[in-house]
């Protein structure tokens, strides 16, 4: 499991011993306490007809939910969601291949907080704009042409 945090090298702590990054560390029974952020998967470009239950019934394939959400705002459907599981192993199955509902493949990242989360990427054309496959994502089936950037 990669963590985010402080990698440090033999000596003192605190710094200047360790420094921000990320460390390779075995999975064990410590990682229970993170469980809630380590096991949190970003469900990009989900289609407007998919609710919590298609969330719960999907995923719930491969292991126990304790949280679900399709997030919404002014009542409009924003184009993705969470879903959090019990076990790390269940988030990493669903990582290890593709996930299509409602005909849609989603956009399935890991979850990070939203004061690490990187900026959005704006498309022209994809939909509308929003996060890069999000709203804009295509059907199974169907393609859209790459985005064009256009002078000032």
């Amino acid at each position: 499991v990669w963590l985010k945090g402080f990698v440090c090298s033999a000596g003192p702590l605190p710094p200047p011993s360790c420094s921000p990054g990320l460390a390779w560390v075995p999975p064990g029974p410590w990682l229970h306490g993170l469980g809630s952020t380590m096991a949190k998967l970003f469900l990009g470009g989900v289609s407007p007809n998919t609710q919590k239950e298609d969330l719960e019934a999907h995923f719930g394939q491969y292991g126990t939910i304790t949280d679900s959400v399709v997030m919404f705002k002014d009542g409009r459907h924003r184009g993705f969601g969470f879903v959090t599981f019990a076990e790390d192993e269940a988030a990493e199955a669903v990582l290890a291949e593709p996930q299509v509902i409602h005909e849609r493949i989603i956009d399935v990242k890991r979850a990070v907080p939203g004061n690490e989360a990187p900026p959005p990427k704006y498309i022209s054309g994809a939909g509308g704009g929003g996060f890069a496959g999000g709203r804009g994502a295509a059907p199974i089936g169907r393609s859209v042409s790459p985005a064009t950037t256009h002078g000032p």
